[in-house]
């Protein structure tokens, strides 16, 4: 989804003379696993996803409640005002 490019550059060639001859064995080939999401970073993006669901869904509660409760109007002012 979110994938980190490359900001490093890649070394420099080497010379003829500095690579391994036939008896000699290279080191082996680490791979980088600098571009794998880490537990901590999928727990920061599910976080933040659960956020803007509430987000979502209080604000359609709250649209939903704004626009189908019927309001009474009262005579007197305030709401505490009046004695039930």
């Amino acid at each position: 989804m979110f994938a980190l490019g490359h900001h490093y550059e890649p070394p420099a060639p080497q010379a003829a003379s500095q690579t391994p001859g036939a008896g000699e064995a290279s080191a082996p080939a680490t791979e980088d696993d600098g571009d794998k999401p880490t537990l901590s970073t999928l727990a920061l993006k599910a976080l933040f996803l659960l956020v803007a669901l509430c987000l979502v869904l209080s604000t359609a509660l709250g649209l939903w409640m704004g626009l189908t409760q019927t309001r009474q109007k009262r005579l007197g002012g305030c709401w505490f005002s009046q004695a039930r």
